[in-house]
């Protein structure tokens, strides 16, 4: 992975949807991005 996939990954993307929070897809390693929410028991 190339550094700026890896920190996509880790930092997330700045996204205005209904998610908490979205990571980087990386398409060429097949990785999709992921909505991530948050609930009672913290971020899942």
């Amino acid at each position: 992975m190339t550094l700026e996939e890896k920190v996509g990954l880790v930092t997330g993307i700045g996204d205005s949807s209904r998610c908490t929070g979205n990571t980087a897809a990386v398409p060429r390693l097949n990785i999709p991005s992921l909505c991530m929410q948050d609930g009672p028991a913290d971020v899942v």
